[in-house]
């Protein structure tokens, strides 16, 4: 935004009525132009801003020269107001005395109306571009400080539930603990590890956004499932704060074409922020109906509300109404700004209405109802796990990771599942030890120094000897989402795991792949 009198022209002339001739010039240019009655008039106008100046040398006294002087060295970095001095026949008197201080440019008299108005034209068209440098200042700055408050909240965040973890791991250590409160111990280990991961899975996302980089598996998807399965979600959650939890659907079902998981994930987040901001004895109730060609999805609480000035950045990055450190609730602030972006790639809108502190939001979800033509999209692959499989007795496995931790972990997990098991610590020994240990199945890290996992699994599907080539897969990663998952199937891999790792999922990722058809 430009600042005020951004084009406006002051006028400094020996006598009122040669002022007054300049500016009808100019005026009759479409130009905007203020006469100054004298040198210090002229100064003050100067500070609230100006977009040219157009002086006659003999309305500049020596003795008040320093008066312009000032002024014009007093700038900002960005600023250089132009200044226009129209000078008699012969070398500027006033020249040496302030040109090193500005931005000067001499008219000498006769000249025509075309030059003066030219003059001030291209005075004006710099001075618009140190305007629009010092609003791209502005936004860097205030960018800048958006940053570093986001940062500073990450950083209290994550360090927040690593302060839990590492406090009670010292506890179990000394092992001067009862059997109650151990078991509580890992309440709060596994509690806080869930927040850090899904501090993490955001930061995640927001990277996939801001890259281009958010891959979708698109299938019909019946929303009335999904608020279903998101009402045994949260009806504990609200029970807990005593909050009354509705949901209203129609017997239809609603079909859209979505990715399930994303639009999970968006409805999850609109509740979770319907639950933290909603008080004790509130209420949220979400309904799901038909509008024109949409269905739609309305989540209305009675919380806390949204400032009428905040509004409209509700789904803003990096920016939340409340940054402080005495804020009340934690969070990155990222949910609602990645729910709408998923939500945009789905060519849906996603909207929040307010009136106010203590007066509720509103957040209304709509997506394109599914056409009837359109047919079930397969997917690639089938990752879901069965927790039937419980037992891997006689599958032999060869795992890969550079990291020892990790691999003492899978180890205890493995063989509690009464596997066999080899570690190896690089994909280097892993070539090596596979055709002696003729594995059923190679588990491994993709991100791995000198060879990753990818390469090592282009290295197996290279070699000659068919026990080799043919050896079954899986791939572990540190990214959660599909675009790691499609990379790892399409580098020789068959089923992908993301970190972390739990126990069930481990167990029959791998026994519904050996019980698949070989390659």
């Amino acid at each position: 935004m430009l600042k005020n009198n951004s084009e406006l022209i002051l006028v400094l002339a020996p006598t009122e009525n040669d002022s007054a001739v300049a500016a009808r010039v100019l005026s009759e240019a479409g130009l905007q132009a203020a006469v100054c009655q004298n040198i210090r008039c002229l100064c003050e106008q100067m500070k609230k801003g100006c977009a040219s100046i157009v002086i006659a040398e003999e309305a500049l006294p020596r003795e008040e020269l320093y008066l312009l002087q000032n002024v014009l060295k007093s700038q900002e970095a960005w600023s250089d107001i132009p200044v226009i001095l129209l000078t008699g026949q012969g070398p500027a008197r006033s020249w040496e005395s302030f040109s090193a201080s500005g931005n000067i440019s001499i008219l000498e008299r006769p000249f025509s109306r075309l030059t003066l108005v030219s003059a001030v034209q291209v005075g004006l068209r710099a001075r618009l571009k140190q305007y629009q440098v010092a609003d791209l200042l502005a936004q860097q700055d205030r960018a800048a400080q958006l940053r570093d408050e986001f940062f500073a909240a990450l950083s209290h965040e994550l360090r927040t539930p690593l302060n839990v973890i590492l406090g009670w791991i010292e506890i179990l250590r000394s092992g001067d603990i009862g059997r109650q409160k151990y078991e509580s111990a890992l309440a709060i280990l596994e509690r806080n590890g869930k927040i850090q991961k899904a501090l993490i899975d955001d930061l995640l996302d927001t990277s996939r956004i801001i890259t281009g980089k958010l891959h979708l598996e698109m299938t019909p998807v019946s929303l009335n499932s999904l608020l279903y399965s998101a009402q045994d979600d949260f009806a504990p959650k609200a029970e807990e704060k005593n909050i009354k939890f509705e949901l209203y659907t129609p017997t239809e079902e609603c079909l859209v074409l979505a990715d399930d998981q994303r639009i999970s994930q968006v409805i999850t987040n609109l509740l979770t922020n319907a639950i933290k901001f909603t008080p004790t004895n509130g209420s949220i109730v979400i309904t799901l109906f038909k509008e024109d060609n949409n269905y739609k999805i309305n989540v209305k609480d009675s919380g806390q509300g949204i400032e009428s000035s905040f509004l409209p950045f509700v789904f803003d990055r990096l920016k939340q109404e409340d940054m402080s450190t005495t804020r009340s609730h934690g969070g990155l602030g990222l949910g609602l700004a990645i729910a709408s972006h998923i939500v945009q790639v789905h060519e849906g809108t996603l909207t929040a209405e307010s009136k106010g502190r203590d007066q509720g939001s509103n957040f209304t979800l709509s997506l394109p109802i599914l056409p009837t033509t359109s047919e079930n999209i397969p997917k690639y692959y089938d990752d879901s796990f069965d927790e039937k499989h419980e037992s891997l007795e006689g599958i032999r496995i060869l795992v890969v990771d550079d990291s020892i931790d990790n691999l003492e972990l899978i180890d205890l997990w493995l063989k509690r599942a009464n596997a066999e098991v080899k570690l190896t610590n690089s994909a280097a020994e892993a070539l090596t030890e596979i055709p002696k240990y003729k594995p059923d199945i190679l588990l491994s890290d993709t991100g791995m120094p000198e060879m990753d996992g990818y390469e090592l699994i282009s290295k197996i599907r290279n070699q000659p000897e068919p026990n080799v080539n043919k050896l079954k897969a899986i791939a572990v990663t540190a990214y959660a989402k599909d675009e790691e998952k499609m990379q790892a199937l399409h580098a020789g891999f068959q089923m992908h795991i993301s970190k972390p790792i739990s126990y069930q999922k481990l167990i029959s990722t791998i026994s519904q792949l050996n019980s698949s058809p070989e390659l």
